[in-house]
C-alpha cells in the first residue's frame, strides 16, 4: 500500500460531508489487486519487475515498479522488451536542468557514477544516454537520482547509502546496513516529479529521507500537512529534500499545481537501519496466532503508516500448516500514530494487504479489535462487505476477533444492547460473522466484561490531526 493512497482513505475517513464514514473504504477494491511480489520495506503496490543483482543483466517487462532486488537474487522476468515511457516536454525540460545536490559541482564524482550506471543498466535502454538529475547527501543518506534515456523513451535510476558513500559503495551489493541491490529501475508513468526515498528504524517508529526533482520552471512548495492552517514555503528551484515525514509537496508549472502530496510518493524506499532482533522481540511480544518469526519482520518493516509515533507491533498471524514449512496465511499489524490514532495493516502474501486508521484505542487492554477476512480467506466470492452507511450484506461476512487474551466468549449486540450471536474466543481469538455494522463485547470466563468494541473498527472523528488537512493532487499531462 503506498502513503498516497493511505493518505486518499484518511482523507476519505476524516470528510464531514459524507455520513458513515467508512475505515474500510479502500479493502475489497485493493486486495482483487494480487501483489505477490511484493517485498518488505516498499510501499509501491503493482511489482512486475525486480532488478535482482547489481553485477548482472537487470531484468524489466512492461511498466515497472522500483525496486532495490528481490529476496532470491534472480530475474523475475527476462528483458524481451525496452522498457521506459515516452517522454513529454515536462520530462525533456527536467533532462536539460542542471544536476542538484550537494556534489553537483564534484566532476570527477559525476563522472564515475555516469559510467556505473551506463554499464550496469545497458539492458533498459539500449543506447540510451545518462543524465544525473541529484546526486548528494540529505541528513544521514546519499542519493542519486538519474535517467537512462533515449530520444523517445526513458526510465528512472535511484541509489541510496549512507551520507559520504563512494562510488564503490553505491555501487556494491549489501555493504553496510543497507538491505537491498542498490539500482532502483523505475518506469512508472511519465510524472516528471522524481523522488527517492531512505526509510529507517529506530525504537521511537520509522524515519524517512527523501530527495526529489521537477522541471525547474515549476515552483515547488513545502508544508506540514497535519498542521491546521496549511503554511506553504518555497523550496529551491528544481529539487526538494525533506527528513520530515509530515511534510508534503506542492508543485505548481504554468500556473497549474500538477502534484501536491507526500515527498516521496513518487519514489521507491530503500530500507536501512532494519528492525534489530530486540525490536522484533517487543514487536512479537503480544502477537497471537502461529508466529512466523522471519515472515513477521518483513511485515513489521513495510512501514504502511503515514506518521507513526511508535513501532509496529504484530497482533496476529494465522499460518497454514505447522513446522518449518508452515506458511503465512495472513496477518495483522499495528502501528501507534500521533494524536492517539492507530494504523492497522491486514494482508497476506497471496492476497495482498489493505490498511486504514482508526480512533480506537488499540493500546488499551479492554480493546476488541474485529476486521473482515473473507476476502483473505478467499471466501467471499460475491464481494460482500460490512461498513457504517451502507446496504446490509446479502451473506454473513467473517469477522477476526481479537480481544483481551483472558477473553473466552464474544457477543454481537444490537444497538439496543440485545444479544445477537455469541462465538468463542481461544487465547482471547475468534471469529463472528456480521451482516450489517454491530458492537462487540467480549467475556471472560466468569461472565465479567473485560473489552468491548466497533466491527467495523471505528474511523477517525472529523478534522482529526491524524488527517492530512490537503488534498491529494496528481495531475500531469
Amino acid at each position: 500500500m503506498s502513503e498516497r493512497e493511505l493518505i486518499e482513505g484518511l482523507t476519505r475517513l476524516a470528510d464531514p460531508v459524507v455520513p458513515g464514514a467508512d475505515p474500510y473504504g479502500r479493502l475489497m477494491a485493493r486486495h482483487r489487486r494480487a501483489r505477490r511480489t511484493r517485498v518488505a520495506g516498499w510501499s509501491t503496490a503493482t511489482v512486475v519487475a525486480v532488478v535482482a543483482a547489481l553485477l548482472g543483466p537487470i531484468a524489466i517487462q512492461g511498466a515497472a515498479i522500483p525496486m532495490f532486488g528481490g529476496p532470491s537474487g534472480a530475474p523475475s522476468a527476462p528483458a524481451e522488451t525496452t522498457p521506459g515511457q515516452p517522454l513529454t516536454p515536462w520530462v525533456t525540460e527536467l533532462l536539460q536542468a542542471p544536476t542538484y545536490g550537494s556534489l553537483s559541482g564534484d566532476a570527477d564524482f559525476l563522472r564515475q557514477l555516469r559510467e556505473l550506471l551506463a554499464d550496469r543498466t545497458s539492458d533498459t535502454v539500449p543506447g540510451g544516454q545518462i543524465a544525473i538529475l541529484f546526486a548528494g547527501d540529505v541528513g544521514e543518506h546519499r542519493f542519486v537520482i538519474a535517467v537512462r534515456h533515449s530520444s523517445t523513451h526513458f526510465v528512472t535510476l535511484e541509489l541510496a547509502d549512507r551520507a559520504g558513500a563512494s562510488i564503490e559503495q553505491l555501487g556494491a551489493e549489501g555493504t553496510g546496513e543497507v538491505q537491498r541491490n542498490r539500482i532502483a529501475v523505475t518506469t512508472d508513468g511519465t510524472r516528471p516529479f522524481l523522488a527517492a526515498a531512505v526509510e529507517s528504524w529506530t525504537s521511537t517508529g520509522k524515519r524517512r529521507t527523501v530527495a526529489g526533482v521537477a522541471p525547474p520552471s515549476c515552483l515547488i512548495e513545502v508544508a506540514d500537512a497535519y498542521r491546521r492552517p496549511v503554511a506553504w514555503k518555497p523550496a529551491p528551484a528544481g529539487h526538494v529534500t525533506s527528513t520530515d515525514l509530515d511534510e508534503w509537496v506542492r508543485i505548481t508549472c504554468a500556473g497549474v499545481i500538477r502534484y501536491q502530496g507526500p515527498a516521496d510518493a513518487n519514489g521507491g524506499r530503500i530500507v536501512m537501519a532494519p528492525l534489530s532482533e530486540a525490536d522484533v522481540d517487543a514487536a512479537l511480544a503480544g502477537a497471537r496466532g502461529e508466529v512466523d518469526r522471519e515472515r513477521a519482520k518483513q511485515y513489521l518493516q513495510r512501514g504502511d503508516a503515514a506518521r507513526p509515533s511508535g513501532p509496529s507491533r504484530l497482533l496476529y498471524m494465522h499460518r497454514i500448516g505447522t513446522g518449518p514449512q508452515a506458511e503465512a496465511a495472513y496477518y495483522v499489524t499495528a502501528t501507534p500514530m500521533r494524536d492517539g490514532a492507530w494504523n492497522v495493516t491486514i494482508g497476506a502474501d497471496e492476497v495482498g494487504a489493505t490498511g486504514f486508521t482508526t480512533g480506537a484505542d488499540l493500546g488499551a487492554a479492554d480493546t476488541v479489535l474485529a476486521l473482515e477476512i473473507g476476502w483473505l480467506e478467499r471466501a467471499e466470492q460475491g464481494g460482500e462487505r460490512v461498513y457504517v452507511g451502507g446496504p446490509e450484506a446479502a451473506v454473513p461476512v467473517p469477522f477476526l476477533v481479537l480481544a483481551p487474551r483472558t477473553a473466552t466468549t464474544v457477543q454481537v449486540l444490537d444497538d439496543r444492547g440485545r444479544v445477537l450471536q455469541t462465538a468463542p474466543l481461544t487465547d482471547g481469538v475468534g471469529r463472528v460473522y456480521l451482516t450489517k455494522p454491530s458492537r462487540l463485547r467480549a467475556l471472560g470466563a466468569s461472565g465479567a466484561v473485560l473489552g468491548t468494541g466497533q466491527a467495523p473498527p471505528p474511523p477517525l472523528p472529523p478534522g482529526s490531526n491524524a488527517v492530512p488537512a490537503l488534498e491529494h493532487i496528481s495531475n500531469w499531462p
